[in-house]
């Protein structure tokens, strides 16, 4: 078989697996939101902004799976999974995060995005391991808490924040059909140019 031949091949393989990774996944399209925060209170100032990504759970309503962002006060952010997280910093304490954001709109515009009681726990890079968790939750129309006791006595940082916003962007592929995507072409094509070097090898030792 050729070289040419081969990479067809490749090409062709790559997109199988793309198109299998799919099945399965049929209702997992990726929806990308940008967020901010400011506010004043308690340990001094913070402040944010970043994108976030989603998928629809029906209703109005999208689960958060991913993100990442900077801020002021933390550094770099990253949104952490669903569930409960520990400072540990005494008194240590459990924030909570369900990763709901409510958008009543439905898909592909959704409308005023907003998170419920339990909110999102980012993970700041630059705060202290005993309290390197903040949580950001919505009490209701634009009101907000922004929670951390990484400074000073218990509650540090404990408010609402003066503006929280998330803004819808757009559909985004599913970072996993990308990276097999890739994975495909760069090892298919790896391995048809090996045996195209060995046919080479066999003919000249004839």
């Amino acid at each position: 078989m050729s070289v040419i031949s081969k990479l067809v091949t490749s090409v062709a393989l790559a997109a199988a697996v793309v198109a299998g990774a799919g099945v399965g996944q049929a209702n997992a399209t990726t929806y990308e939101f940008s967020f901010s925060y400011s506010g004043t209170f308690g340990g001094g100032s913070v402040s944010g902004s970043g994108d976030l990504f989603g998928t629809s759970l029906g209703g109005g309503n999208y689960l958060l799976t991913g993100g990442s962002g900077t801020s002021t006060e933390a550094g770099n952010l990253t949104l952490e999974p669903a569930g409960t997280w520990i400072n540990t910093l005494s008194p240590s304490v459990d924030l909570i995060s369900d990763n709901i954001l409510s958008a009543p709109g439905n898909p592909p515009v959704p409308a005023n995005p907003a998170l419920d009681g339990d909110g999102i726990v980012f993970l700041g890079s630059t705060l202290p391991l005993t309290s390197q968790y903040i949580n950001i939750w919505g009490n209701g129309t634009n009101n907000y808490t922004y929670f951390n006791n990484y400074n000073g006595p218990f509650p540090a940082v404990n408010g609402t924040l003066a503006s929280f916003t998330v803004s819808y962007i757009g559909v985004t592929p599913l970072p996993s059909t990308w990276t097999m995507l890739i994975a495909g072409f760069v090892g298919l094509g790896f391995f048809a140019y090996r045996g195209s070097k060995k046919n080479v090898a066999a003919i000249a030792a004839a």
